[in-house]
């Protein structure tokens, strides 16, 4: 049972690849570009010795992005308690007011008298 477990560390030995020194690299590098150079070679001898022109690139201004404005989402959601709570507390007090304004005008306006000199 002991043997389906793996272990925690990784065992060290041919398992793991062996790191490169920096004199591998250089070597390879070496090697890499002397094959590039034979390929280009080939490639020229192959299209009849004239070597084609690169296009000169075109140097274009850099562009400044544009900011892009804010997408503003509306999500719609159900109305909580709370806001239903002032909703109707607001509408009562807009119905009373109104009915005491109303009230008020119709009990003071029939008292006043129009006085002519």
């Amino acid at each position: 049972m002991a043997e389906e477990i793996p272990a925690s560390v990784p065992p060290i030995g041919s398992e793991l690849p062996p790191q490169l020194t920096p004199e591998q690299v250089a070597e390879m590098k070496r090697i890499a570009k002397e094959r590039a150079i034979q390929q280009i070679t080939q490639q020229r001898l192959a299209t009849g010795g004239v070597p084609q022109q690169q296009p000169v690139p075109v140097r274009v201004p850099p562009t400044v992005p544009q900011p892009v404005p804010p997408q503003v989402v509306y999500v719609k959601r159900p109305l909580t308690v709370a806001e239903i709570i002032i909703v109707f507390v607001i509408s009562c007090g807009i119905v009373t007011g109104g009915q005491f304004v109303w009230q008020g005008l119709t009990n003071f306006l029939p008292r006043l008298e129009i006085k002519l000199k």
